[in-house]
């Protein structure tokens, strides 16, 4: 009986397993509830899933181990020459700037005790520079026929001496003295700046002796922790994440004392150092940041940022996977938003027609996503690029600009009317897309605004004479006078 009990009780725990399995594969199927309905995930750059891709913080998707020597003598040697270049250039810009800034004092025809207090008001800034003492005591000797000699380089010329010299070269009658000043080379003073830095160089590097071997790795990847809705777009049409302003950098970079602590192996490593730099800190210090950023500087040149895209390419692209529920076929990274829409709109290698108003679009979209970040001058590339790509409106060829949509919806219905001359009058109006393209495109400094807007309109009306009449196109009579 026990031995049927057991049978019993067994049979019924079987039953009851089996009608448990079959409510809940009933339930499943049928779901009167939608319960169980599945929800198919997907990837938008909404503000959760922005924020889940933030916290993936710092991605490190390359690394690179090497080995490097720092000395002191290339340490200053470095820094000589940056203060050089450095010097050269400043000195170049503020002769050009001084040299313009008297003619144009000049040119106003200012009585002499006038010129002084006119030029410091105008151009405070330029007085302001913390070379421009030193510079108008070697201009001043110049201008004297005086010899400047090389232990000069550190001499200023005094408060009075720079008024009465300003108003020199200032006074209209002095045409000679300014033709002298337009004259003089910089070179000059190059040279002694060199030969004095050089000099200091060679006396702080001697009897101090000092070489370093450095061992450790750099790492790089993409920094995910300022991430916002505007790095991210989804194509889920053609299954792509794109990321936009995140470009691969290096993360880290470590010069560790002790480079493998289990095997003795030390990060830097003294080859040479002389009792005099020694017992001097921050000049170990200083060729120690030396060896880390030339180790930085190999691991750039081994092409670690480009390995770096490379590997978060395929590593980014399992995750969105994942994200998403689907499998994302493709990883894209353009440097701005501009860089992104360039692809967009060369994707045939060809500008063509109704693509000439998003243009402008484009534009204004990068000025909103930048917001006080934005300047005119960084859509440049992205113009320029556009402008030398190949373009045609209604299969002809013409000259890129800020008015080229204006071109098309003329010629969008293929005749020019009467509805048309809203899009004529358009063409005298300034806008802020004018604005971007005579900041980025201006001949110089010096040309106006009015000059450069009536150039850009010139050439819409010339581009759409020569259309209309390779297409052989209508003309309202009315219209003639817009088109001359």
């Amino acid at each position: 009986m026990g031995f049927l009990k057991s049978i019993s009780a067994t049979a019924s725990l079987i039953f009851q397993i089996v009608l448990v399995v079959a409510a809940v594969a009933a339930f499943s199927y049928f779901d009167p509830f939608e319960l169980l309905a599945p929800t198919k995930r997907t990837l938008k750059n909404t503000p959760i899933q922005v924020q889940s891709i933030k916290e993936i913080g710092q991605l490190i998707t390359a690394e690179y181990y090497g080995e490097v020597i720092g000395s002191l003598d290339e340490l200053l040697t470095r820094e000589a020459l940056n203060e050089i270049d450095s010097f050269n250039y400043q000195i170049d810009a503020l002769h050009d700037d001084f040299v313009d800034a008297i003619d144009s004092i000049a040119a106003r025809k200012i009585k002499r005790n006038d010129i002084y207090p006119a030029f410091s008001d105008e151009y405070e800034d330029l007085l302001a520079d913390s070379l421009f003492d030193f510079y108008a005591y070697f201009i001043n000797e110049k201008l004297k026929n005086r010899n400047y000699t090389r232990r000069e380089i550190n001499k200023k010329l005094s408060n009075d001496d720079t008024k009465k010299l300003i108003r020199d070269l200032g006074l209209e009658r002095k045409d000679r003295l300014r033709e002298d000043l337009h004259s003089i080379s910089t070179a000059e003073i190059q040279e002694n700046f060199r030969y004095s830095t050089k000099k200091l160089q060679t006396k702080l590097a001697k009897k101090r002796r000092l070489v370093i071997l450095g061992r450790g790795w750099v790492k790089a990847g993409f920094d995910f922790g300022s991430f916002t809705e505007k790095n991210f777009i989804y194509d889920g049409l053609h299954k792509r994440a794109i990321f936009i302003g995140l470009q691969p950098e290096i993360l880290v970079a470590t010069i560790n004392p002790w480079f493998i602590p289990e095997e003795g192996v030390e990060g830097f490593e003294f080859v040479i150092v002389e009792r005099k730099v020694k017992n001097d800190p921050e000049w170990t210090k200083r060729v120690k940041q030396l060896c880390l950023d030339k180790l930085t500087a190999q691991a750039t040149r081994k092409n670690i940022l480009d390995q770096a895209q490379t590997n978060a390419e395929f590593h980014l692209k399992n995750l969105f996977s994942l994200l998403a529920g689907d499998q994302i076929e493709d990883i894209r990274f353009f440097t701005d938003y501009l860089d992104y829409s360039l692809g967009a709109l060369l994707n045939d290698s060809v500008l063509r027609d109704d693509e000439l108003p998003l243009v402008e679009e484009m534009i204004a979209e990068a000025r909103i996503r930048d917001g006080q970040d934005f300047k005119p001058i960084n859509c440049q590339i992205f113009l320029d690029s556009l402008r030398h790509a190949e373009k045609t409106v209604r299969n002809c060829s013409f000259e890129l600009n800020a008015k080229s949509g204006i071109l098309f919806k003329i010629l969008q219905d293929q005749k020019i009317d009467s509805a048309d001359i809203r899009y004529f009058e358009a063409l005298k109006d300034s806008t802020f897309y004018d604005m971007v393209w005579f900041e980025c495109f201006r001949e110089n400094k010096k040309e106006a605004f009015t000059s450069y807007h009536s150039k850009t309109n010139t050439a819409v009306i010339g581009d759409l004479n020569r259309i209309r009449q390779s297409l052989k196109l209508p003309v309202d009579s009315t219209l003639l006078d817009y088109l001359r």
